[in-house]
């Protein structure tokens, strides 16, 4: 079942906090005034998981059901785990979402009003599949056939 509230809870977080949100990146790192301190290399996204962001949707979406954002230090190689899964299965999971729902929603080229579509869309149809979440933006091409909506 599509967690309505933490989808609006966090659409809003990004909305008022755009600084925090940075949906191509791994890892930024702020300091207590919000400046930028340290961020890691945009990561390829097969390479890791599919946001390619600790704090993109899922990062923030994880954060506020209590996952613990890695340390600056952390080994960017290993990714961010959440009670021991990455955190893109952690913050689906939290979201009732399924998996090529999730590619879709946490897709590093999402830009805000991307999100603002999906989380509309997935509130209203919350078995909507990965490819009509793609048309609903006009995204949709035949690449996106692979996605798994079964998960």
């Amino acid at each position: 079942m599509v967690n309505k509230a933490l989808l609006l809870e966090t659409l809003e977080h990004i909305k008022n906090n755009p600084q925090q949100w940075r949906q191509e990146f791994w890892f930024i790192n702020f300091d207590h005034n919000g400046k930028e301190i340290h961020s890691a290399i945009t990561l390829n996204v097969e390479e890791l998981n599919q946001c390619g962001s600790a704090f993109c949707f899922a990062g923030h979406a994880a954060i506020k059901r209590g996952a613990v954002p890695p340390k600056v230090d952390a080994p960017w190689h290993t990714g961010w785990l959440v009670n021991g899964e990455p955190v893109e299965d952690f913050a689906a999971a939290e979201l009732g979402i399924n998996r090529g729902q999730a590619e879709v929603l946490f897709d590093p080229d999402n830009t805000l009003e991307d999100l603002e579509k999906f989380v509309e869309v997935l509130i209203e149809y919350p078995n909507i599949s990965s490819n009509e979440m793609l048309r609903a933006v006009g995204r949709y091409n035949d690449d996106y056939d692979d996605y798994d909506d079964d998960d």
